[in-house]
């Protein structure tokens, strides 16, 4: 699918106006397309609000930017995305942990934290959050929108894995237009080389989006949003959509088949929330799998205090096949099997 998009994209025959200057949101009629895309029956995406980034981590950069200074603290789930660390130490932020549940980010728990740091920014991921895979109800998302105008919050909401679910939960962002930045990306349904997010921003927003923009970027490269909107527009987009979603199924069942105590999900990510038994710390199990040539995701990567987390995120969408895939999580069930002391007896 995608060499045929690239070569319909060379195939044109005059590519003067892809390589002209462009508005630092992006092509217009590519950002109408894309926010028509964006949209579905739980979200409204507003053009005239949607910029073109290059990839979610660029947008979350954007964001924080707008509304953080160097020093302020930002709320986070206790256990979040790497990325996410990565930009809030680059601009010098103060990271406040929230405690998780369930169904992600704990309300009784995101208030006092509120309250105790003067935090006035909240960064999460309501659907399949990373690394726990979890996804709030439509009732906690109310609590957490309420919880926003109370205390006077701006909410940075991730929905990278939202197009996982065929039916996306709604977002924060449509609860609480005005004081939510909401972040997409096609890095995560097309290819992770396919550095194009969308950023939609409170109306209040849209200039200072732009600087930010023109400073940071310029613009995205309007081949690349030529080749999303030729993907979207075609069909085709649908179509990778669909077949991430079963690769993702196929992956899962095999996790979950080998590990029957996870959690069942009906439209899981590429990845999986693995608990441990009390013998293990997480930074123990992930060193003992590297010992035997299996890479999981560091904890420290994810934690946001030092609370061991008691569990692990395995990657289920490096391995070639799913036999491969099979192996390696034998192996690590074999280790949780087993003592820490006599993890390395395992073959």
């Amino acid at each position: 699918i995608l060499s045929g998009v690239l070569t319909e994209v060379a195939r044109i025959r005059d590519l003067a106006p892809l390589l002209a200057y462009h508005p630092h949101g992006g092509i217009g009629q590519h950002r109408e397309i894309i926010a028509a895309n964006v949209s579905d029956g739980s979200f409204n995406a507003d053009p005239a609000r949607l910029f073109l980034c290059n990839g979610a981590q660029h947008a979350i950069d954007i964001a924080l930017r707008l509304v953080a200074r160097p020093g302020d603290s930002i709320l986070v789930d206790t256990l979040t995305y790497s990325g996410f660390k990565a930009i809030a130490a680059a601009n010098h932020l103060t990271l406040v942990p929230v405690a998780l549940d369930d169904e992600g980010a704990d309300p009784d728990a995101l208030e006092p934290a509120s309250r105790a740091s003067g935090a006035k920014v909240f960064y999460c991921t309501p659907t399949l959050q990373s690394p726990t895979a979890r996804t709030m109800s439509l009732t906690r998302r109310r609590r957490i929108a309420e919880l926003a105008e109370s205390l006077d919050l701006t909410i940075i909401e991730d929905d990278v894995y939202g197009f996982f679910l065929p039916e996306r939960p709604v977002p924060l962002a449509e609860l609480i237009p005005d004081r939510s930045f909401y972040i997409t990306s096609y890095s995560k349904c097309v290819a992770p080389g396919f550095r194009l997010g969308t950023l939609t921003v409170p109306s209040g927003l849209i200039k200072q989006t732009e600087l930010l923009l023109h400073a940071s970027s310029w613009f995205v490269a309007p081949m690349l949003s030529e080749m999303a909107v030729r993907l979207i527009e075609s069909g085709k987009l649908d179509e990778l959509v669909g077949e991430r979603r079963q690769q993702a199924l196929d992956r899962y069942r095999v996790f979950s088949g080998i590990f029957p105590a996870v959690e069942r999900l009906k439209f899981p990510p590429f990845y999986g929330w693995l608990p441990l038994p009390p013998e293990w710390s997480a930074v123990g199990f992930a060193s003992a799998a590297r010992g035997h040539n299996i890479l999981v995701t560091p904890p420290i990567a994810s934690m946001v205090d030092d609370a061991d987390p008691g569990a692990i995120r395995v990657c289920l969408g490096s391995p070639k096949d799913l036999t491969e895939l099979s192996n390696a999580l034998h192996t690590l069930h074999e280790i949780i099997a087993r003592s820490p002391l006599n993890v390395f007896s395992v073959a």
